[in-house]
């Protein structure tokens, strides 16, 4: 893609996104131990997993309280966004769940996850030094998981209702450890977001030169994951009516003039005045038996 962007004098200035993007990934290459050992999760809408060196139910629910109480002091829009209002449900039912928590398997975690901790940044690493305060990591695993009450549903919702300072006086082991790495994790998480933003736009100048190129014979990237299943893609039948594999624009339209434009099937108005600027036949959607 670099070669015909660069023949075209257009497009030519989109090959300083390439470096943009080398330029940003050196960077991330920098400090992304750090990052992934003390920062990056799995966001809470596709399953909680934690930071690697903190795996483990009981952790998850100690970072999730500390954050969640200090990020609602602030606005809406300068929230992370697993804690902005939108996101409010389903953080509660992560936080308030009923799940059995069971001690073995959390040591085990725990232990395995801080030792990996340890081994990467070693032992005499200051932030590893604090969270194992003079103990093996089985040792502080089992101290850990046998000291923090955060197993108990009630005893979350009433941190969660309550501020910092409550948190703080708590003198829970789980929660105190949440608190002594989230300052470091949030001075790494900035850096990374700051050069992820940056690839963004990069990412987006070179989808824009490639569409100019290639047009519509070729799909959006979309989120550049690649998905797989097995099947053939074909209509079926419901209620004694043949449904078709695709469907397409003009069954966008049918469907809202059959409802007279009323929800759940109105569209905007830009979308109605704009009907005879769109090709019907596009295909919209599709179903296969894997479905």
């Amino acid at each position: 893609m670099r070669d015909p962007i660069a023949r075209d004098p257009k497009l030519k200035s989109t090959i300083a996104a390439y470096d943009r993007i080398k330029k940003a990934q050196a960077e991330i290459a920098k400090f992304s131990p750090r990052y992934d050992y003390l920062e990056m999760e799995r966001p809470i809408t596709v399953g909680y997993r934690g930071p690697r060196a903190f795996y483990g139910t009981l952790f998850k629910y100690a970072r999730l309280l500390t954050r969640a109480v200090d990020e609602r002091a602030k606005p809406n829009g300068d929230r992370i966004p697993d804690f902005r209002d939108s996101a409010k449900e389903s953080l509660e039912l992560t936080l308030f769940s009923t799940e059995p928590v069971y001690d073995d398997y959390e040591i085990l975690r725990l232990t395995d996850s801080m030792t990996d901790f340890a081994e990467k940044f070693g032992a005499n690493d200051p932030l590893v030094k604090q969270v194992l305060a003079g103990k093996s990591p089985r040792a502080r695993a089992v101290e850990l998981v046998k000291g923090t009450k955060l197993k108990d549903v009630d005893f979350r919702k009433q941190l969660y209702a309550k501020d910092a300072a409550a948190l703080k006086g708590a003198g829970d082991p789980m929660l105190d450890v949440a608190r002594l790495i989230d300052g470091p994790a949030r001075e790494v998480r900035k850096l990374h977001d700051a050069q992820e933003e940056i690839k963004k736009q990069a990412y987006a100048g070179i989808a824009k030169a490639r569409f100019a190129i290639e047009g519509t014979s070729n799909y959006p990237d979309a989120t550049f994951t690649l998905r797989l299943s097995y099947g053939t893609v074909r209509g079926y039948e419901e209620d004694g009516k043949q449904i078709p594999a695709f469907t397409n624009f003009a069954g966008l339209y049918e469907r809202t003039s059959e409802h007279e434009n009323k929800p759940p099937f109105d569209l905007p108005q830009r979308w109605l005045d704009k009907s005879s600027a769109l090709n019907h036949e596009t295909p919209f959607n599709f179903v296969s038996d894997a479905d």
